[in-house]
């Protein structure tokens, strides 16, 4: 028995609505856990290189992006944009105070921040996470504007 038109299409729209759950199952389920896994152990993996280059110099400060560069510790390169993969980076550092330090200085204010969030386009399928000096990898969650994400103090957020 032949099947009429509207039994085909409406067969054809079954198929394609469940290839869309099943695509979007594996995705959630499988992708996107992985971006986000790499996401996070990139940023794990710089903030020992960051560990690194603060016991190797005198002022004990955290490097830059460039700096880090300068001292091979991060790839020739590699650029802010393609570090990590489907991620950008912003990369933040404060010095607390000019070298040679005043005495009784402490390094209480030398601190850094890279935030890790999705390239365009992906921000609605990925997460965004940063990191600073207490080597805590952070989630950013937040319902306000997105722009927020360059700028957030993840030592400071509230979960």
């Amino acid at each position: 028995m032949l099947a009429s038109s509207s039994q085909k299409l409406v067969l054809i729209i079954a198929i394609v609505i469940g290839g869309v759950i099943i695509g979007s199952l594996t995705y959630s389920t499988i992708f996107r856990p992985k971006l986000e896994w790499a996401a996070i152990a990139g940023l794990r993996s710089l903030g020992n290189a960051q560990l690194g280059y603060q016991s190797g110099n005198d002022k004990k400060y955290y490097g830059t992006f460039s700096s880090l560069k300068v001292e091979n510790i991060v790839a020739p390169e590699k650029e802010l944009d393609n570090l990590i993969e489907y991620y950008d980076l912003n990369w933040k550092v404060h010095h607390p105070y000019p070298y040679p330090s005043p005495a009784g200085a402490d390094l209480a204010n030398n601190t850094y921040t890279i935030i890790a969030y999705p390239n365009p386009g992906l921000s609605f399928m990925l997460s965004t996470f940063a990191i600073s000096e207490d080597l805590i990898v952070r989630r950013y969650i937040s319902d306000a504007d997105m722009n927020s994400i360059h700028t957030w103090s993840p030592v400071d957020y509230a979960f």
